[in-house]
């Protein structure tokens, strides 16, 4: 089970493995996009890429 599995789970995950590693890089990742979509202007041609990025294009079309 990976470290993604382990969080959605809702198992205790030490965060001082180097597994937990990746979960903090992608808390990073996130934190960035988060950051760019708060930042724009409420224009959803401009919004809508940055949430799909933010999403690993997970959102529907």
């Amino acid at each position: 089970m990976d470290i993604f599995e382990q969080l959605r789970s809702g198992e205790d995950v030490d965060m001082a493995t180097p597994e937990y590693a990746e979960a903090i890089k992608e808390m990073g990742r996130c934190n960035q996009i988060c950051f760019h979509i708060n930042t724009t202007e409420p224009d959803m041609e401009k919004i809508r890429p940055l949430e799909g990025t933010l999403f690993n294009g997970g959102l529907d079309a």
